[in-house]
C-alpha cells in the first residue's frame, strides 16, 4: 500500500501608501507526506519470515513479501515581506525579509522476526511472524529522524535610473 499526499496553502496581502510606496506580505504552508507498507497498520501479523523470499541460484522467487515500512513527511512554512518605494525619480528602493521553517520526519524499518522465530524450519513452522519487531535506531534495520531547520534571509536594493 502506497499513499502520497500534498497540500499547499497561500495567503497574500498587499497595501499601497500612495502612488510611490507599497508593501506585500505573504504566508505559505506546504505539507507533503508519503508512506508505504505491505499491510495496513494493525495487521502486522500477516508479514511472513524473510527466508520465504530467499532465492536459490538459477531459480524463480517463490514466496515472501516486503517487510519494510517507510514514512516521510515535510512541512514548510514561510513568512515573507517586501517594501517597495520610488523615493525619487532616480531611486527605487526595495527591502525584504523572509523566514522559513521546516519540520522533516523520516522513518524506515525492516520488520524482524521475534526471537523465537529468528530461525524457522519452513516444513514444520508457520511462516508468519506473528508480532514482528521494529529494531532500535542503532541497528541497520531501522532509521528515523525528526529535524526542524530554519532559514532567514533579507535584502536591500536600490535601483538607480539615470536620464539619457
Amino acid at each position: 500500500m502506497r499513499h502520497r499526499s500534498g497540500l499547499t496553502q497561500l495567503l497574500q496581502f498587499n497595501q499601497s501608501f500612495g502612488a510611490r510606496t507599497f508593501y506585500q506580505i505573504s504566508l505559505t504552508r506546504f505539507d507533503k507526506n508519503y508512506n508505504h507498507r505491505t499491510y495496513p497498520e494493525g495487521e502486522e501479523n500477516k508479514y511472513v519470515h524473510s527466508t520465504l523470499g530467499l532465492q536459490i541460484p538459477y531459480s524463480f522467487k517463490t514466496g515472501g513479501d516486503d517487510n519494510n515500512i517507510f514514512e516521510r513527511s515535510t512541512v514548510t512554512s514561510t513568512v515573507k515581506g517586501d517594501l517597495t518605494s520610488q523615493i525619487t525619480q532616480q531611486h527605487l528602493i526595495k527591502f525584504g525579509l523572509e523566514y522559513r521553517s521546516h519540520n522533516l520526519k523520516y522513518f524506515n524499518a525492516d520488520l524482524q522476526p521475534p526471537l523465537e522465530k529468528t530461525a524457522i524450519d519452513l516444513i514444520y513452522d508457520s511462516p508468519y511472524l506473528g508480532n514482528p519487531i521494529v529494531m532500535a535506531d542503532s541497528t541497520i534495520h531501522t532509521s528515523r529522524y525528526e529535524l526542524s531547520p530554519m532559514e532567514f534571509s533579507g535584502y536591500i536594493q536600490d535601483k538607480i535610473e539615470f536620464d539619457e
